[in-house]
């Protein structure tokens, strides 16, 4: 049986280019991102990072971007904690954080997980509109959770990835280099 030739393009995984090539985000930039937003609000020297899980190739670099940039710009990074993808160990890690360090001005979140950070935050009356400042909160993807606390000044910036613009963007390339070929 001859194999069908399909074309295909992975999104998010990398597989080896000769059988299927593939499109990603720079999840290092994304790091360096994060800790470039929090360095431009001036007053933000003492940072931490929540990660989904830094054992996962996305959120490990995600943090050797991060924590990379933070040192680059002169930033303290404070601890570096894991919330698994959960929205409520996330809430915990955050409160345990401001606890054992109360000079902690900037927050790296790069998980869904950030309305447990911001929802903590505000718990503690650190990210409510009226202390907004206290402690910046930098997250990824952008969903209804993660746009209400930015409306309410919870969170100061989302990194968006835009996956869906990337797949159409990858599929127009692939159709183009078919044509070509």
């Amino acid at each position: 049986i001859a194999p069908l030739k399909i074309p295909k393009v992975a999104l998010q995984t990398v597989l080896d280019p000769e059988v299927c090539p593939s499109v990603t985000v720079d999840e290092r930039m994304v790091g360096r991102m994060a800790a470039e937003f929090l360095s431009l609000y001036g007053n933000v020297r003492n940072v931490a990072m929540i990660a989904g899980n830094r054992q996962a190739d996305i959120h490990r670099k995600n943090f050797e971007g991060f924590s990379g940039e933070v040192s680059a710009r002169g930033m303290n990074l404070l601890e570096a904690v894991d919330s698994f993808d959960s929205i409520e160990t996330a809430k915990s890690l955050t409160l345990g954080l401001c606890e054992k360090f109360p000079e902690l001005d900037g927050i790296f979140v790069s998980s869904y997980v950030s309305p447990g950070v911001c929802a903590a935050l505000e718990e503690r009356g650190l990210g409510e509109r009226r202390l907004a400042g206290k402690v910046r909160v930098i997250g990824v993807d952008v969903y209804d959770r993660t746009a209400d606390y930015l409306r309410r000044g919870s969170m100061s910036a989302i990194i968006y990835q835009n996956q869906r613009e990337q797949a159409r963007r990858a599929v127009i390339a692939l159709l183009d280099g078919m044509r070509e070929g």
